[in-house]
Order: structure tokens, then C-alpha cells, then sequence
């Protein structure tokens, strides 16, 4: 898990969350300036082509902020998700809308691996590591049109076990 925690850090630190797509789940699209690569990733993969731009599908719960203020901003919205859509998903929509070309300041794993990424202005986004509706609670992946897509992935499922796969792995 902990090389996984750490190459999840890796790619996502310092990279800006670019765009969002909502299906049955949010997908945000994050993307880091190859300019600001970080060195051990250079170190770990040499060579290799590294992807700047990735997707974090969002499938456990998740939230802006502390859960008793998510909580009450999701009673106070004005819009609610209709079935089969969750009822928070319309205040979900517009949070990232707010967050968008904003920087991942930090990333952390917690012991029940719920991942929490760390915005530059300064707000939270916490989603639980472990949930009973999907097989995953988060995952990390290339868009579908990459060609390295079935090459790099970084997978949270319900459990909260954390496992993947990227180049150089077998």
C-alpha cells in the first residue's frame, strides 16, 4: 500500500484539478505541469513516459470541508439530486465548478484510506476510503483515450485496500 500512497501523492500534488464529468459518479480530471514534475517521480520511473493527466473517480461519499458543515450546507442548498442521483450531487456539482484550475497543496492517505486532498485556497476535499454501494470507494486513472491507460491505475476498493498497478510493477 505504502508505494501506492506514495506515487498517488506524487502524481497528485501540486497539479491543478482541470475538469469534472458527472455520470453515476464525479470524475475529476486532474492535470500537473510537466514543468513542475516532481524529481522522484523522474527518479522512479527514468525514462518512462509519465501521464500529466489523470482521472480520480469520486464513487464513496465525499466532501468540501468538515462532515457537520458539508452536512448542513447540503440540508441549506436550494437544489437536491433526484433518484437515481445522490441528493447531495447538485451541491457536489457546484463545489467543483468553484474549484476548478485550483492546486492540490497536499495529498493524504488515512489508515482507513480515505483520501484527502489539500487545496491551495485552502479547502478540504475527504472522500471515505470505505462505502457499501461500490466496489471501489476512489480510484486513479488515465482518461480512456490515453494509450497507456491499462498501465497506470491506483485503486481504493470498498474495503479500503489500496492496490494497482503502474509501469515498472509486475
Amino acid at each position: 500500500m505504502c508505494q501506492y500512497v506514495k506515487l498517488l501523492t506524487l502524481l497528485l500534488q501540486d497539479a491543478v484539478i482541470a475538469n469534472f464529468e458527472y455520470w453515476s459518479e464525479f470524475v475529476l480530471r486532474i492535470q500537473r505541469d510537466e514543468a513542475r514534475r516532481p524529481k522522484a517521480l523522474q527518479d522512479w520511473f527514468g525514462q518512462s513516459r509519465i501521464p500529466s493527466l489523470f482521472c480520480l473517480r469520486l464513487r464513496g461519499n465525499w466532501r468540501i470541508g468538515e462532515q457537520q458543515e458539508w452536512a448542513l450546507a447540503v440540508q441549506q442548498f436550494p437544489m437536491k439530486g433526484v433518484t437515481p442521483m445522490s441528493e447531495e450531487a447538485p451541491l457536489q456539482a457546484s463545489s467543483l465548478m468553484m474549484m476548478l484550475g485550483i492546486e492540490i497543496s497536499a495529498v493524504r492517505v488515512g489508515a482507513d484510506s480515505e483520501l484527502t486532498l489539500l487545496l491551495a485556497d485552502g479547502r478540504i476535499l475527504t472522500v471515505e476510503g470505505i462505502n457499501e454501494e461500490w466496489g471501489e470507494s476512489w480510484f486513479l486513472e488515465l482518461p480512456v483515450d490515453d494509450p497507456d491507460r491499462d498501465q497506470w491505475s491506483i485503486v481504493c476498493d470498498s474495503q479500503g485496500h489500496i492496490s494497482g498497478r503502474f509501469p515498472g510493477i509486475s
